[in-house]
């Protein structure tokens, strides 16, 4: 019998090992592919990488140390080394919780202390037997850790909506299940509740396990930009201009759904937004001017209390130019400018070309591009 649970237990555990290691990969792999877009906040999909990585290599090193190590030595080694990696593990996350980035919805003092506390037993492991009542006290940290990293995606999914908000959601259910396959498994839940089924409970353990990683990875596939927390609340407009012509193709005013009253006192009235397009060329012209600076050079404008992003059209299509109003400096405006670049010409490239022949009336073409803007906004 005990013959037939190691046949079983083994693969399952190294399935649910590769799957951890695959999904760690994959969260590092849209790090890396959002790194270019320049978003602070997208260091939340490294932190769970490195999470998925050093929490799997413990549940590895786990399968070497009950199965493999007959040599005392080899266990005693193999035992330290799940313990260092497990912890480690939480420590990673919570370095990155700790970073700036997050310092508006919690204390990046707390993180730093629970990685403390946290560094206390992997130090007295090398001193206090595992099993002593001393070694485990030392991981009651450990324990407030992860619900201080549940607490912090409660946080998170807070502030934020739409789509991110909803992939959040499902990497929270899926570590749920984690979290009660770690519970199963362990060794101590063993002893105090089901010692007598712990062979049959720790292969259950092994499938909710797999169940909530699959459950992750829906999380993160597609996993949409991410944002600096309340970045739509320092928006006022976005304009897309017609160079040639000087004339303002389309306009969305992003005060209308705004909860900011500093940013609705900020907003355009119907005279300057209709002055705002040949005044956002004007300046261009100038500062390319007297700075010699190539259209493309051009990015950010400062006007009183306004900051203008601005990017051309691409190559090969009539001279438009985007510009985005906002109150605020931040570095999500220039990813979601070139979102707006991209979908307009998307959508309209081909009428572009015909764009001189246009009259006034032909403009109202453009106003389906409300839409796209909705489902950007959320």
């Amino acid at each position: 019998m005990q013959f037939l649970y190691r046949e079983l237990h083994i693969p399952s555990m190294l399935i649910a090992v590769i799957l951890g290691y695959q999904l760690a990969g994959y969260f590092v792999y849209k790090y890396i592919k959002n790194k270019r877009k320049k978003l602070g906040l997208n260091k939340i999909l490294l932190a769970f990488g490195l999470f998925f990585a050093l929490l799997h290599t413990s549940f590895l090193v786990r399968i070497i140390n009950n199965y493999y190590a007959s040599d005392p030595l080899l266990y005693d080694i193999t035992r330290i080394l799940i313990i260092i990696f497990f912890l480690g593990s939480v420590m990673a996350f919570l370095a990155f919780v700790g970073t700036p980035s997050f310092k508006e919805i919690l204390n990046p003092l707390y993180a730093w202390i629970l990685i403390f506390l946290n560094l206390i037993p992997i130090i007295g492991i090398f001193f206090i037997s595992y099993d002593s009542f001393l070694f485990q006290l030392f991981l009651i940290p450990n324990a407030l850790s992860l619900f201080y990293i549940v607490w912090f995606e409660l946080k998170l999914m807070q502030n934020t909506k739409g789509e991110v908000k909803r992939r959040l959601w499902f990497i929270l259910a899926g570590e749920f299940l984690l979290g009660i396959s770690l519970f199963l498994g362990g060794e101590e839940s063993a002893i105090i509740l089901y010692e007598s089924w712990a062979n049959i409970v720790w292969m259950v353990a092994i499938y909710i396990a797999i169940a909530g990683l699959m459950i992750i990875f829906l999380g993160v596939y597609r996993f949409p930009a991410f944002l600096e927390f309340g970045w739509r609340n320092n928006l006022i407009s976005v304009f897309i201009i017609d160079r040639q012509h000087t004339r303002e193709l389309y306009s969305y005013d992003f005060t209308k759904q705004s909860s900011n009253q500093e940013t609705k006192k900020s907003g355009l009235n119907s005279r300057k937004r209709k002055v705002m397009p040949k005044g956002i060329l004007g300046i261009n012209d100038i500062i390319g001017y007297y700075t010699d600076a190539k259209e493309k050079d051009i990015e950010k404008i400062r006007h009183g209390d306004w900051v203008i992003r601005i990017t051309p059209s691409s190559p090969g299509l009539p001279s438009l130019l985007y510009a985005l109003v906002a109150t605020e400096d931040m570095r999500s405006w220039r990813y979601l400018l070139e979102t707006i670049r991209v979908q307009f010409e998307g959508l309209y490239g081909e009428i572009l070309h015909s764009l001189p022949t246009f009259q006034t009336e032909d403009l109202k073409l453009f106003e389906s591009f409300e839409s796209v803007m909705e489902d950007l906004l959320h």
